[in-house]
Parts: structure tokens; C-alpha cells; sequence
């Protein structure tokens, strides 16, 4: 039922993936534009080019937009560590937490070997939704902290999934950039990786949900044991 919930929530990012981009080449389909209820954009030789329906990025695009989502998704992790109050939620925020910190290592440094500068603004606005998704959980207390935020993990998976398939892995099979290498590398990684996360996500979510009203929140020695066997 967890997976054909993911492969539901994947379908509907998929289809609502179209971004602009700064790439553009003669061998592109003319621009045109597409249906704005679809969640596409007008496209033009100034914005960007879609190739059979997709929008690409450069080496540039997709590295920073990959760091903005692991960085993003990092300090959300940090705060469950936090908040969390059962040994499941702090289990799944500690893994978190080092596989981020991980891909974040290695997509910094991806980044510094890229050729070509960007302004693409979709990392931005990628990074200013998950703040504010952020910051609408760190007003949650304890006791309420735990759903919302596993249900926030299962959606931001699934848009991670949606945009390495749509977007992400066709435009760097395309780049000529010196990176381009080690950068399919890490989309296989960070795909693997996701791919297993949000199964973990959606397990979790669906205990606390079965869980509901019936399992209070752990004292403070319970809060403390939990913290103990969660350290990564």
C-alpha cells in the first residue's frame, strides 16, 4: 500500500515538472507554449528550451539545484532530531542526517568543478519552499511535530524522484560539461538513495498514523533512550 502511495504521489510530481532553463541549442524543437494548467511555463530561446516535453539544465542547474534539495532537506532532518519524540522518527531523521550531509560533501564539490556560472532561478524558489516548509514545522510542539513532518519527508521524496526523472537525469546525459561524469554518478546515488528513503518515510508515517491519539509522546527519559540508540 506504501508503494503504490509513493508510485501515486511520483506520478503527480512527474507530471507537473516543467522548469525553465538557460540551455538552448539549434538542434531543439522550436518553443511553444503549453497548456499553463499543466504547471508548465511559456518557453522561449531567451528562457530555455524543452526537449520532447522536458526542461533541461545545465551541469551548473542540476548541481545546484540537487545541493539546494539535500541542504534543504538536511536542516529539516536536524530539527526532527530534535523534536522527535519516537525512537522510529529519530531513527529515520538521524539517517537522514548522515546520508544529507553525505550527498551535500560530494554535490559541493561537484559544483566547484563545473565550467559555467548560472542564474536559473529555480534552485531559489526550490530552497524558499522548503523553508517555509520548514519553519511551519518548527512551530509545531513536540507532541505534534512527528506526522506533519514525516508526511513533508514523503512529499519532498517524491518531488526529488519527480525532477531526477523528468528534468535532472535527461538534461545531464546531454551536457558536454567537464563534470558531467561524476555528476551521472551521483544522480544514480542520490536516485538510489531516495528511492530507499522514502519507502523508509512512508513506513514510518504510516505507523504514526496508525498509531493516531493512542501513543502519547515519551517523557524525557524516554526522549533520552531514543536519542541514544538514533546516533548515526
Amino acid at each position: 500500500m506504501h508503494l503504490r502511495r509513493a508510485t501515486t504521489i511520483l506520478a503527480l510530481f512527474i507530471s507537473a515538472s516543467a522548469c525553465g532553463s538557460k540551455r538552448f541549442s539549434a538542434d531543439d524543437p522550436p518553443a511553444q507554449e503549453v497548456d499553463r494548467g499543466s504547471g508548465a511555463a511559456v518557453q522561449s530561446e531567451r528562457q530555455g528550451a524543452v526537449v520532447q516535453g522536458v526542461a533541461t539544465f545545465t551541469a551548473t542547474d542540476v548541481a545546484r539545484i540537487l545541493l539546494v534539495l539535500e541542504e534543504t532537506g538536511l536542516g529539516r532532518a536536524k530539527l526532527a532530531a530534535d523534536r522527535a519524540t519516537t525512537i522510529e522518527v529519530k531513527t529515520y531523521a538521524a539517517r537522514m542526517v548522515r546520508e544529507r550531509s553525505d550527498a551535500v560533501d560530494r554535490l559541493t564539490a561537484i559544483l566547484a568543478q563545473t565550467k559555467t556560472r548560472s542564474d536559473d532561478p529555480t534552485p531559489g524558489l526550490l530552497e524558499d519552499d522548503a523553508l517555509r516548509a520548514k519553519n511551519n514545522l518548527s512551530t509545531l510542539d513536540r507532541s505534534s511535530f512527528e506526522l506533519p513532518f514525516m508526511t513533508e519527508e514523503v512529499s519532498m521524496h517524491a518531488r526529488m524522484l519527480g525532477l531526477l526523472e523528468a528534468s535532472l537525469v535527461p538534461s545531464t546525459s546531454r551536457s558536454d560539461d567537464t563534470c558531467a561524469a561524476d555528476l551521472d554518478e551521483e544522480l544514480i546515488e542520490v536516485r538510489t538513495a531516495t528511492a530507499s528513503q522514502i519507502v523508509h518515510a512512508l513506513r514510518v508515517q504510516g505507523m504514526l498514523r496508525a498509531a493516531g491519539a493512542k501513543t502519547p509522546p515519551m517523557g524525557p527519559e524516554g526522549v533520552a533512550a531514543a536519542d541514544s540508540q538514533a546516533t548515526p
